[in-house]
């Protein structure tokens, strides 16, 4: 089924979602935004509707629960390595 948004549109949509949440885009990739606050760095690789988290556990947890809170989402397993 896909996308219902055009991808430059849900693109465009995700990552002002995040600069709320408070991500800064990668200046050399505008695919890559991180985050740095008291849970530790968070880094979100987006690829179309396919996003990768990376960080400290506390960081990855409350990125994920924010998330889930504006988007509906499937969360794979996390991967310890």
């Amino acid at each position: 089924m896909g996308l219902y948004k055009p991808r430059g549109n849900w693109f465009k949509h995700l990552s002002d979602i995040l600069i709320t949440l408070g991500y800064n885009p990668c200046e050399s990739d505008p695919c890559l935004m991180y985050r740095i606050d008291s849970e530790g760095l968070s880094i979100i690789f987006m690829y179309v509707d396919d996003n990768l988290i990376v960080g400290s556990k506390k960081a990855i947890d409350k990125a994920t629960k924010e998330i889930k809170e504006i988007f509906s989402v499937t969360v794979s397993p996390i991967a310890t390595e």
